[in-house]
């Protein structure tokens, strides 16, 4: 990591210079008469000893212990990094009705040497007829999601108008 350091040029003039420690005296040397310290401790011991009979179970579940912690690190791994697709997916916002106009007229979509033809007729049909008019309504859907405020009074508007239409269609003997 780099630190800007420009607006910080008189404080080092002010910091006075280190003040020397006192070297201690070194560590004393064991006489050569003295038995070699014991080695440090063996090893933790797995969970299981060597050569012991383990389950499927438990086995199972060590196997799926150890795939779910390597899930969760790949997971985390990739919200981090841009471009990743989980990063893509929670960060995706969908096309405006302008963004789709845009694309359609700038022919992104169309083969090279297809101009002209009914490939492009195909395609401008697509985006027009069908492309964009069905966006309004998914981004009517999206937008009304994406608060809980509105989700809430569409919610609330849809059962009102549902229970008008049954009173309604009760009413006239439909139902």
């Amino acid at each position: 990591m780099v630190h800007d350091t420009t607006g910080l040029a008189g404080l080092w003039d002010a910091v006075p210079a280190p003040v020397p420690v006192p070297e201690s005296p070194p560590a004393p040397v064991p006489p050569p008469d003295d038995p070699p310290s014991p080695p440090l401790a063996p090893p933790a011991s797995p969970a299981v000893p060597a050569g012991a009979q383990v389950s499927a179970l438990t086995q199972a579940f060590a196997a799926f212990r150890r795939g779910w912690i390597g899930a969760k690190l790949t997971w985390r791994q990739s919200r981090r990094r841009d471009g990743g697709w989980i990063h893509g997916i929670e960060h995706w916002h969908p096309p405006s009705i302008a963004d789709q106009i845009a694309y359609r007229d700038g022919r992104g979509w169309l083969p090279t040497g297809q101009e002209g033809t009914l490939t492009e007729e195909a395609g401008v049909f697509y985006h027009t007829r069908i492309a964009i008019p069905a966006m309004i309504p998914a981004i009517l859907w999206l937008w009304i999601w994406a608060r809980p405020f509105r989700a809430t009074c569409a919610c609330v508007l849809t059962a009102l108008l549902v229970t008008v239409i049954t009173v309604v269609l009760i009413h006239f003997g439909v139902l």
